[in-house]
């Protein structure tokens, strides 16, 4: 039996009420709610429903975590079975993007993307999934055109426009174009007040306007709806914490780490351990106090930090690691990157190769930083500086590699260094009160 989606899209074997089911799990998705429960139930209800095991498999890769791309194998199976006896192009279209990034080649599965979004532009699944790819690739142009590609083909009153507005103004912040990144973003919550991932576009858009205060006045304003019931929680939090330590509300950046980042008796997933990461290491960067908490952090990472499956998550964890004084964590952490890159593929995995360029190199410079090596974190990441955006992340997620930067010049007493990079920042974002407070440092330098 084939039907249809909410976006007039086949679906193989689905009865009507399995393809109202595939429609929730994609608002769910919309909404950064786990869909695998309302999955299992379409894929129990009918196993040869092609579109819901592509979906779950989807998710598994999305984590970025090696633990649940091993499931994706399982669920390739299934698939690749499936479609040896029955499947429409477009579900064959999204086995192909799965195989591309299951092996690994991130690149392929973005190309692939393109091809099936250009067949099948109101693909939300496929839109939705190769927004986050472009994310992890640091594709910041890419993440903008991709959506304005598709966004003439979408129905302004379909349920899920304003979630793709949503990601048309993430993408135009990351390209530049912050401003029109606020007007979207603010449309897009407008119709759907809801939307954590619009919140998460304004959020960037006032940081990268230097707009602090209203930013921070934005976040608190939106508390109910971003802190309750989604998966980016602790991220949305992680933006109100940026935006409470340039006002110097210390008291206030831990009362929210402690409520949304790493709440006590929680396991964060993935996802919450970067963003502890990204946070107290800012701290620590400013010799900031916080207590156990690097400790219970560190304790969170060191099961899953030898995955070696992802640079972004590996420079985060060897974060924690070093600021928890965990040496052997540490160590550990780099000899399962050059495992991994010894016994890998560079040409044809695109995460082994940006290990290899990006990630190993953070990696150790984060190492000497704790050793207070500030020379030797300098000569690590001066050299890689223009290619940091390929381990993927947001500007403002990046820029706590660029603050490391700085501060090992102003501790090495490398001032004309530090000047340059201060002045870097300050035609950013001159209102910035981080960049005049290292400017002042600068100054007081013998």
């Amino acid at each position: 039996m084939t039907t249809r989606d909410n976006t007039g899209l086949d679906l193989s074997a689905a009865a009507p009420e399995t393809a109202a089911k595939f429609d929730a799990a994609l608002r769910e998705l919309a909404l950064w709610r786990n869909p695998i429960a309302i999955l299992n139930a379409a894929t129990d209800e009918e196993p040869k429903f092609i579109m819901g095991h592509i979906f779950k498999a989807y998710m598994d890769m999305a984590s970025t975590d090696r633990r649940y791309a091993n499931m994706a194998a399982q669920r390739l199976e299934i698939i690749e079975d499936l479609c040896t006896k029955n499947c429409l192009a477009r579900e064959r279209l999204h086995l192909d993007v799965l195989r591309q990034w299951h092996a690994g080649d991130w690149i392929a599965a973005s190309r692939g993307f393109d091809h099936l979004l250009a067949t099948y532009p109101t693909d939300f699944l496929a839109l939705w999934m190769a927004h986050q790819l472009d994310f992890y690739l640091g594709h910041s142009a890419r993440i903008r055109d991709r959506i304005a590609d598709v966004l003439p083909f979408w129905d302004p009153t379909h349920p899920l426009y304003s979630f793709v507005q949503g990601m048309h103004a993430f993408g135009l912040e990351e390209a530049g174009e912050t401003e029109r990144a606020l007007a979207a973003g603010l449309s897009a919550l407008n119709a759907e007040p809801r939307d954590v991932w619009s919140i998460h576009a304004v959020a960037h858009a006032y940081e990268m306007l230097g707009d602090f205060d209203r930013g921070a006045d934005f976040m608190d304003a939106g508390t109910d709806s971003w802190s309750q019931q989604n998966v980016l929680v602790s991220h949305n939090a992680i933006h109100t914490i940026l935006y409470r330590l340039e006002q110097g509300d210390l008291a206030r950046v831990l009362d929210l780490y402690d409520a949304y980042v790493q709440p006590s008796g929680k396991t964060p997933a993935l996802l919450g351990l970067v963003d502890g990461s990204s946070a107290l290491w800012r701290l620590h960067l400013d010799g900031t106090e916080t207590g156990d908490r690097w400790q219970r952090l560190a304790n969170s990472w060191a099961p899953v930090a030898e995955q070696a499956f992802c640079a972004f998550n590996d420079v985060h964890a060897m974060m924690a690691f070093v600021a928890a004084g965990r040496d052997t964590e540490a160590a550990r952490l780099l000899a399962a990157l050059d495992r991994v890159l010894e016994q890998g593929d560079l040409k044809h995995n695109t995460n082994l190769a940006v290990t290899a360029t990006v990630g190993r190199p953070i990696c150790a410079s984060l190492q000497a930083f704790g050793r207070a090596d500030y020379s030797a974190v300098v000569d690590g990441l001066l050299p890689i500086r223009d290619q940091v955006i390929r381990f993927g992340g947001s500007h403002a997620q990046r820029d706590v590699v660029e603050r490391t930067l700085l501060e090992a010049a102003l501790r090495d007493n490398q001032k004309s260094l530090a000047e340059a990079l201060i002045s870097e920042r300050l035609n950013h974002r001159p209102n910035s009160p981080y960049n005049r407070q290292k400017t002042a440092q600068l100054a007081a330098m013998a």
